[in-house]
């Protein structure tokens, strides 16, 4: 066996031995999160966010689209710049954010609630209010052709 193929051997296991020395001893592998995270800060999911406990300053940031569901008081600046989407608040919000105005409860949003409340045990759900984007924010289809390009 030469040189080289002995080296080429080698090396597999000095990458599995670099990996173990990286590894901090005691700490968990990674876990997908799930709908709920208990504390402060709610986990983006495929399903959306969810907090169980209060959410800090700028929740809501930009917010593309989905939902949050937050079910303790939020600070001051919820839904700030959002562009899209839902979030649901069960307790007190400090503020509202630029172009986060509240919105009209509907049956569809009492179903959605009470279902996730189902699906994860939570038990019954509390009074929410609803916040979606006011959508005054949504200037860039008002601009001439050549203001556009600026834009870009």
């Amino acid at each position: 066996m030469t040189d080289r193929e002995k080296q080429q051997e080698r090396k597999p296991e000095a990458t599995e031995d670099k990996a173990a020395r990286t590894r901090r001893p005691g700490r968990k592998r990674y876990a997908a999160p799930g709908l709920v995270e208990y504390g402060p800060i709610g986990k983006l999911t495929r399903a959306g966010s969810a907090t169980v406990g209060d959410a800090g300053a700028m929740t809501g940031f930009m917010m593309q689209r989905g939902r949050m569901v937050l079910c303790g008081n939020v600070g001051p600046g919820l839904g700030d710049s959002m562009y899209d989407g839902t979030i649901y608040v069960g307790g007190t919000v400090k503020a509202l954010g630029i172009d986060c105005v509240p919105g009209e409860w509907t049956d569809a949003d009492t179903e959605f609630i009470e279902r996730k409340f189902r699906i994860y045990g939570l038990g019954s759900p509390p009074e929410f209010q609803k916040f979606v984007c006011g959508k005054k924010l949504y200037n860039y289809d008002n601009l001439e052709p050549a203001e556009r390009k600026l834009v870009l």
